[in-house]
């Protein structure tokens, strides 16, 4: 996300991005750059290593043309579940998610604190 990653922070920042991380007052956000309430709007200590809200996301860069394609959870291991999913879950059927971005809810279910298949991932939302 845009705290370790300069090129999401860039893109958020510049207003590229359709959705993007936001942090206010001890509350993490997906916050929609289309306005209206944020899909996820959480206390900070509801994220822990066994449950988190994670962003996938596909977006141009204006200034190079370069399709960019990023995976973050507002904690490390919401980032690693982000990625275990559309790993296991969405890459097998890519076509059936033709929206640039997902965000979705993830809670360890086999509490391993690892992602794995005995997880649950919610879809939130998802956009254009």
């Amino acid at each position: 996300g845009p705290f370790g990653q300069n090129l999401i922070k860039y893109l958020d920042s510049a207003g590229v991005t359709a959705i993007y991380s936001n942090y206010v007052n001890m509350h993490e956000q997906f916050v929609l750059r289309s306005g209206g309430t944020p899909p996820v709007d959480v206390a900070q200590s509801t994220s822990t290593d066994s449950h988190d809200y994670v962003l996938i996301e596909t977006v141009t860069d204006p200034k190079t043309g370069t399709l960019v394609f990023a995976i973050d959870g507002f904690q490390q291991e919401g980032t690693m579940a982000g990625v275990w999913y559309f790993v296991n879950d969405m890459l097998p059927s890519l076509a059936s998610y033709p929206a640039s971005y997902y965000v979705y809810e993830w809670t360890d279910g086999d509490g391993d604190k690892q992602p794995s298949s005995g997880d649950t991932f919610t879809q939130v939302t998802s956009g254009p």
